[in-house]
């Protein structure tokens, strides 16, 4: 690696890029700092520290290939889990010993956003593939359950009247119904999880479609006269996105929040992203405990209370 640094040293864009992370101090840009290592390093193929950082990760997917054999034990994943740990933390080392100006708090943590961003794809298919083993049964349990759901209304979850983002005799009309309806945006941004292919990214879609579940109520209401108090508060978001989680027909979600819960850096989750990450794992739970008696018996309380009134 002493002799792959020379390398690097030698590329006038690395040199010029050193200085200007030097020259920021405390004050360094993390979103450029990920950029010029995602763009300039990582993604070219002709710099050197892509290319010990594939050894590493073509070592990782032949040794897990012979070592972790499918369903594993608890202790097991665990251990697994770690090796993808420390994969990821092995390989933004290599980047940190290379540039060794990114040795603080925040250039470690942008490094670290970077190599997950490029490493991640790499061993997706194998690492996910072991998550959908291990969570199989849940999977499969839930994916029945979003089955028998398919038909479901924003009144069989005690949503608010003011969020159905329809008319009642709509909602009434629409019972049974397995079109996606009210959130639809929110439905579409969710069902983007299986395509995206990095824990970061997972959370982002998720607070992606947060912000889309806001939109569509605020878009709903836009054109309409008397409009209620639509700020959305923990109790209404958790059986919207619960709608909007059976709505999507993700087949895997069970695995979906698991690999985001191992794998997402703790320091992503402070504020907006670790309340969406908490209020899609809680709404998960929520989906789990119902069943269709208890729902059809609240479908048809929400919409008789509701028949004068405004929830």
């Amino acid at each position: 690696i002493k002799q792959q640094k020379n390398k690097f040293l030698g590329k006038d864009a690395d040199i010029e890029w050193r200085k200007s992370i030097k020259s920021q101090g405390e004050n360094l840009d993390k979103s450029l700092v990920t950029s010029y290592l995602s763009k300039s390093v990582l993604g070219n193929n002709g710099h050197p520290v892509p290319n010990e950082i594939r050894k590493l990760v073509n070592t990782f997917i032949d040794e897990s290939a012979t070592r972790y054999r499918s369903p594993m034990t608890e202790s097991e994943f665990k251990e697994y889990v770690e090796t993808v740990h420390s994969l990821v933390n092995a390989c933004a080392s290599i980047v940190v010993n290379v540039f060794r100006e990114l040795n603080t708090d925040l250039g470690i943590e942008a490094t670290f956003t970077a190599t997950e961003e490029y490493v991640f794809p790499m061993i997706y298919r194998p690492v996910f593939a072991q998550f959908m083993s291990y969570t199989a049964a849940k999977n499969q349990e839930f994916e029945h359950k979003l089955e028998i759901f398919a038909g479901i209304t924003p009144a069989h979850l005690s949503i608010k009247k003011r969020f159905w983002l329809a008319e009642e005799s709509v909602v009434v009309y629409e019972r049974g119904n397995t079109n996606q309806g009210a959130y639809h945006q929110a439905i579409a941004t969710l069902s983007l999880l299986p395509l995206t292919h990095t824990p970061s990214g997972k959370l982002a879609l998720l607070v992606a479609t947060s912000k889309a579940i806001v939109r569509c109520v605020e878009t709903y209401w836009a054109s309409r006269e008397d409009v209620p108090n639509i700020a959305i508060a923990a109790d209404d978001l958790l059986p919207i996105m619960a709608y909007v989680a059976i709505k999507s027909g993700v087949p895997s979600l069970i695995s979906e929040c698991s690999f985001m819960s191992e794998f997402i850096d703790q320091r992503c989750l402070l504020g907006e992203e670790g309340y969406c990450l908490s209020t899609f794992q809680m709404c998960l739970y929520y989906i789990e405990s119902l069943n269709w008696a208890d729902l059809d018996d609240q479908f048809r309380k929400t919409v008789a209370e509701h028949t004068s009134t405004e929830g």
